[in-house]
């Protein structure tokens, strides 16, 4: 789909964007920055699950079912994400600081998915002793 193309491409117009003022009134047609921030985390681990599912999982995993599943979650247009897109794209220092918490959120989620697994292991281990 074009939103993984439209992602990219944001991230390069970082390098391009000049500098403004931290102060930038974002309109209200905008997608917050708290709900921009879960969906590109989101977006970014259903990416990664693309890119390692086998050929053969891929049949069971649609990337493009995911992006629309995304936006019907968040109850957000592809236009009004796109716009959005465009807006953060247009400020540096703002589209800095949503891929900044965008890291942090999927650390965060890596762990409370790595916590979540190892408290499994540790049950496991415990009914099943060596």
């Amino acid at each position: 789909m074009r939103i993984k193309l439209l992602i990219l491409l944001v991230i390069f117009s970082v390098a391009l964007s000049s500098c403004v003022s931290d102060e930038v009134n974002i309109p209200d047609h905008i997608i917050p920055k708290d709900t921009m921030v879960e969906m590109l985390a989101e977006i970014q681990i259903m990416e990664s699950i693309n890119e390692i599912t086998s050929n053969a999982k891929k049949e069971d995993f649609d990337i493009k079912d995911a992006y629309i599943w995304e936006l019907d979650k968040y109850n957000v247009s592809e236009e009004k994400f796109k716009e959005s897109l465009d807006f953060y794209s247009s400020h540096q220092n703002l589209l800095e600081e949503i891929y900044d918490m965008v890291i942090i959120r999927i650390t965060e989620i890596e762990a409370a998915f790595s916590s979540k697994n190892q408290k499994k292991v540790e049950e496991n281990s415990e009914k099943y002793p060596e």
